[in-house]
């Protein structure tokens, strides 16, 4: 059942004017993303939050007072604002600090709370469905002990008043910082739905002075955890709780994906269709020889630390920094999931044009790709399920956004490990990605670097978006070369951004979406950047219905022959050997129909093109 809420928010700003921040600023930017999502939403700043005479001193309430309307009053705010009685209904009153000490306005809060709850006339029933969130700009650590306590003890006024709490920490973000304003919207979202599912099931909770008090310490304990846990403001709140909330969970099932216990899915890739129809295979079928109909596309993790502009998932999944979820032990992700994979495949048994062929391969399941959705390398198992999958012959194409070196660093091998390359500088990386972590450009390096220690095969995988990555400058191009000379990975695999529709926060259109002889051009202008990345590297294999290109190393060029496809059978013994080997090991020719220039463009011959006409009227 779907749950109907007021989505009515106020953002309080104390307006400090400091020269380091402007809450102003960000009260705006958060406000327009409220805005986007069909969200009332009002600013007001804290000064004008505090001018508050009581009605009988006005005699009306909505009288003006100094050039201020009386609803500006404290109290009459969060009464007709952000109170309501109806079940359905949660408001939201935010507040945003520049800097992490009590000042004078801050005093003038604090009396007014007290004042509130001295007074026989403040219903605190009013508060019952109304909520507080704390917004801090100064994220320094400096005496971090004690500059917080004012906030933690406007969290109890406001709890003590009847308010909700159901986001426990505070919120870190600075101006401009979209990524963190969307992520943290989205937090404050499941936690509404939460509570509100809670109601429907008669489990409603009101949080007393003791619960806010373990609270509370919780709060001052994240701060002694380790580095990954700085400024995780998805991961707010208990730990092992579900990752997915009802409301996500019917929008991933509604998208087609089978959701497998608390945290991983799958779903058919139209590839994997295609090839059992005989109408060919993904660009993974041409550069690297997989069998698009033995693929299972699945993740273990449907979280992700990024939320990326041209994501093709919708945003539908959740976003975090660090893993605080129920964990399912990666043999049964790695079971449940073939068996959820082989009912998909399974139902392609009535299409008409099935080759049963194809259809009988695909039920025995050969390659797994980790890049459906989420970041794969968040769950703490991955290990454990890469040898699982292993186990059973299935070959691991696992991708990473490159926000957890330490994991890549930990990695057991994989038959190919990707790196999303979504933009050559820290700049354009923000604005595509949009990250969580406010260090993800040196994480983001840390990846890369990691990679020239890798003994499997490794990749680079750039998606270009027109406008945002694609400006064609020769700056942006020396960017990605000197990031390719940072990881020195096996292939750089160029592909043109999928466009997946429309969403509120998605900026991408079909302008976007660029053509795969542009495709082709950037990476020629890649190849030939530089001394260094033209005696490396080359233009190798192409797939124009997937507007990609491969680039490999020049070391895959054997014999007179490219060897980007893949000997599985090999990697199989060589993965279970126990002994070290590199890509090189498990590597075997390219046919000539997947090389860059054949009359093919990638497309095997050995399946049926499917030719589409467009009848034009003029």
């Amino acid at each position: 059942m779907k749950s109907e809420f007021s989505e009515d928010v106020t953002i309080v700003f104390s307006n400090e004017c400091s020269i380091e921040f402007n809450s102003q600023k960000l009260a705006s930017e958060i406000a327009l993303e409220y805005l986007n999502i069909k969200c009332k939403t009002r600013c007001i700043p804290l000064t004008s939050f505090l001018e508050f005479k009581t009605e009988s001193e006005h005699g009306n309430i909505n009288k003006l007072t100094n050039g201020i309307k009386m609803d500006h009053g404290p109290k009459n705010i969060v009464k007709n604002g952000c109170c309501s009685t109806h079940k359905n209904e949660l408001r939201t009153l935010m507040f945003i600090f520049e800097h992490r000490k009590r000042n004078s306005d801050i005093i003038k809060l604090e009396n007014t709370l007290n004042d509130w709850l001295c007074d026989f006339r403040v219903d605190k029933s009013d508060f019952v469905n109304s909520q507080v969130v704390f917004v801090l700009q100064d994220d320094s650590t400096e005496d971090s002990t004690h500059s917080d306590q004012f906030i933690t003890n406007l969290k109890k006024l406001f709890t003590d008043l009847g308010f909700k709490l159901l986001v426990d920490d505070n919120f870190y973000i600075k101006n401009g910082d979209i990524g963190q304003i969307l992520s943290m919207i989205d937090y404050i979202a499941e936690k509404k739905e939460s509570y509100l599912e809670s109601l429907k099931n008669g489990e409603q909770s009101n949080r007393s002075e003791e619960n806010h008090k373990e609270d509370s310490e919780d709060i001052e304990s994240d701060e002694d955890e380790d580095e990954d846990s700085e400024g995780d403001i998805e991961n707010l709140g208990e730990s092992n709780r579900q990752m997915t909330t009802p409301t996500q969970r019917k929008r991933l099932i509604k998208q087609g994906y089978r959701l497998v216990g608390e945290h991983s899915a799958v779903k058919l890739c139209r590839w994997t269709k295609s090839r059992v129809r005989g109408h060919g295979g993904c660009y993974k079928h041409t550069f690297y020889g997989i069998n698009s109909n033995q693929c299972m596309e699945m993740t273990p993790s449907l979280a992700c630390a990024n939320k990326c502009v041209f994501c093709w998932r919708h945003h539908t999944n959740p976003v975090g920094t660090k893993w605080k979820w129920e964990t399912d032990e990666a043999e049964f992700i790695v079971s449940e999931s073939i068996k959820a994979h082989l009912k998909l495949i399974k139902e392609l048994r009535g299409i008409f044009d099935t080759k049963m062929e194809r259809f009988n391969e695909a039920l025995k399941i050969r390659h797994c790709a980790l890049s459906l959705v989420g970041e794969p390398i968040m769950y703490p198992q991955i290990n454990e399920l890469i040898e699982e999958l292993h186990k059973n012959e299935i070959s691991t194409f696992l991708v990473t956004n490159a926000q957890f070196p330490k994991k890549v660093e930990s990695l057991v091998p994989v038959t190919q490990l990707y790196v999303s390359i979504d933009a050559p500088d820290k700049v354009s990386l923000k604005n595509i990605d949009r990250p969580l972590f406010r260090d993800f450009w040196e994480r983001f390096l840390r990846c890369v670097e990691n990679l020239k220690d890798r003994k499997e095969r490794t990749v680079f995988r750039l998606t270009l978006v027109r406008n945002f990555n694609m400006t064609e400058q020769k700056t942006e191009i020396e960017g990605y070369a000197n990031l390719m000379k940072l990881g020195e990975p096996d292939f750089v695999e160029i592909k043109a951004v999928t466009f997946c529709g429309t969403v509120h926060d998605n900026a991408i259109t079909m302008k976007n979406v660029p053509w795969h002889d542009e495709v082709v051009e950037y990476a020629r202008a890649l190849v030939n950047i530089d001394d260094y990345v033209r005696d490396h590297y080359d233009l190798v294999c192409e797939h124009r219905h997937s507007c990609c290109v491969l680039i490999a190393k020049k070391s895959y060029f054997v014999n007179g022959k490219w060897n980007t496809w893949i000997d599985y059978p090999m990697f199989n013994k060589l993965v279970t050997s126990g002994r070290e080997f590199t890509g090189l090991d498990y590597s075997c020719e390219t046919p000539e129909w997947a090389l860059f220039g054949s009359p093919e463009e990638g497309f095997d011959p050995e399946d049926t093109r499917l030719e589409v006409f467009v009848n034009k009227t003029m």
